[in-house]
């Protein structure tokens, strides 16, 4: 009998594991997101995540950052260590026009995931 138990939790433990693709899992952010300038046409974007992101077999985080506007990607991210219990990461956005100093920005996170508006701050000195 305890032999058929551990076989039954075998299953449903793989069942659960393929039921859900690779990378689909939303992002949780643990604070809000922060975005400052860098020049005209570039800023960095400051997220923290509960979870270490995935990574993929070429080392690329397996996330997807897409703003509302087709004008701004995400071109990198990158670890920028731990915040307590929270992963940080800093990503580099591209813009197509100039980026508005105080503007606020729609940032989806994640396949469906998490959306979020990220105000644009001036470059530090």
């Amino acid at each position: 009998m305890s032999h058929l138990k551990s076989l039954t939790a075998a299953a449903l433990g793989v069942a659960a594991l393929t039921a859900m693709p690779a990378g689909a899992a939303d992002v949780e952010l643990r604070s809000a997101p922060s975005m400052r300038l860098v020049d005209a046409r570039h800023a960095t974007m400051s997220f923290t995540t509960e979870r270490r992101l995935a990574r993929g077999a070429d080392g690329a985080y397996r996330i997807r950052i897409v703003f509302a506007s087709a004008k701004q990607k995400v071109s990198s991210i990158v670890a920028r260590g731990r915040h307590g219990d929270d992963y940080r990461y800093r990503a580099r956005v591209t813009s197509t026009s100039d980026l508005r100093v105080g503007a606020k920005y729609t940032v989806r996170f994640g396949g469906e995931g998490t959306t979020r508006l990220v105000k644009l701050h001036p470059r530090e000195h």
